[in-house]
């Protein structure tokens, strides 16, 4: 068995408080940070159309409107399970925007508190862990998908991504079991049914088997052929995110029609560019905005090729440390995937980019930035000393 998979072994097999103590931190920060949108109203961008003026939320939880949220797309877009939810608050709370907003904030909790608890189940490490559930917790990209009552599908999807994480890791690491398979599949397609661009998460589970969960090594798979029976366990998972694609277009022409006008020159150009912004921002999170338009004058050149050659000098460094801090190619890797059918390639609107896209795909990118920082301060009372004060003061000025 691997060291990582030891480490984490020994980890889940003792008790300790720290992890309850860190769990209870956590909670307070997200309460503290996002509390406030309990005061909130709902806001006229897109919550009418989504909410207070959708005739199904406002018929509540019915058998009829359970049936249609199903079987018909919400203005274009999919997300049964979404809908679903809204009928539910609007159930429990009416046209109380405080109820709407203590379930996003409930759901980012849960989803930040799991997201702690699954990478110490197969890391072994608690304060990394932790900063990782922190620092994406409270980080400014999640405000438009915290407070903004329509982006309840990332609050929703977001823990479901993290559940079918957990459900994941508890199948790989015992023998094969047909309801521990079924539980992974449901909780992904609940995620999917909750934001249906998330269809890439079954590449998020590969990238797991390569770390930390190693399951592609012979003494830890238990068998010579690691990768192909990975991929062969993989492909109902594959097919059931290919059917959501399939449902996620052909429900989405009205939204990609209003895009034709943008050619594929300016697609590709601006999908580069976005993924340069999003890693920026997520190391400087200012001018953050709640639209961003395509610029009417096209994207310079020499922005595109910077852009081009920023994203091809950070993957050729994921892979060529793969094997020595297989955490990088891991975490960038899960970045890229999760936001390639958001980038704007299949453009649907008119937005450049969005922060609520990287509710997902930054677990990734903050994952292998925390476990590259700490590898690189090597050891000694100095390390701590300067890590400890490096996190907390990263966490307060997110914070502010």
């Amino acid at each position: 068995m691997s060291q990582v998979a030891e480490t984490a072994q020994e980890s889940s097999n003792g008790f300790s408080v720290k992890p309850f103590l860190l769990t209870l931190a956590l909670a307070l920060m997200v309460w503290f940070v996002f509390g406030q949108t309990l005061t909130f109203d709902f806001v006229n961008y897109d919550d009418p159309l989504y909410v207070t003026e959708n005739s199904l939320v406002l018929s509540g939880m019915t058998w009829k409107g359970a049936v249609r949220a199903l079987t018909h797309s919400d203005y274009s877009f999919y997300h049964p399970l979404t809908t679903l939810s809204h009928m539910f608050d609007f159930e429990l709370y009416g046209r109380n925007p405080a109820g709407f907003h203590f379930t996003n904030v409930v759901l980012h909790t849960f989803t930040s508190i799991l997201l702690f608890w699954v990478i110490r189940s197969m890391t072994g490490s608690d304060w990394k862990s932790f900063l990782v559930a922190a620092f994406f917790a409270i980080h400014p990209l999640r405000a438009e998908s915290v407070a903004w009552v329509t982006e309840r599908k990332d609050c929703l999807s977001g823990f479901f991504f993290v559940l079918t994480l957990a459900s994941y890791v508890r199948y790989a690491r015992r023998p094969f079991s047909g309801w521990r398979y079924g539980l992974v599949f449901l909780c992904m397609a609940a995620c999917m049914f909750s934001k249906a661009t998330l269809i890439l998460l079954p590449g998020v589970l590969l990238l797991l088997d390569y770390w930390p969960l190693e399951r592609w090594r012979p003494d830890v798979n238990s068998c010579p052929r690691g990768w192909l029976r990975l991929l062969t366990e993989k492909v109902p998972f594959f097919l059931l995110a290919a059917g959501v694609a399939a449902v996620m277009v052909l429900t989405s022409q009205e939204s990609i029609s209003t895009a034709e006008n943008v050619s594929y020159v300016l697609r590709f150009s601006n999908a580069v560019c976005s993924y340069a912004t999003y890693v920026a921002q997520s190391i400087v999170p200012v001018k953050l905005a709640a639209f961003y338009p395509y610029p009417v004058e096209g994207i310079p050149l020499w922005r595109t090729g910077f852009s081009l050659l920023l994203l091809a000098a950070l993957s050729g460094c994921a892979l060529r440390q793969a094997r020595s801090a297989p955490y990088c190619a891991v975490g960038w890797f899960w970045f890229l995937g999760i936001l390639l059918p958001m980038i704007g390639i299949v453009q649907a609107g008119l937005q450049a980019h969005a922060d609520r896209y990287t509710y997902i795909s930054q677990m990734g990118l903050i994952w292998a930035v925390v476990w590259f920082v700490e590898k690189q301060m090597g050891s000694g009372r100095r390390r701590i000393v300067f890590l400890t004060a490096a996190s907390i003061g990263g966490l307060v000025a997110l914070m502010h």
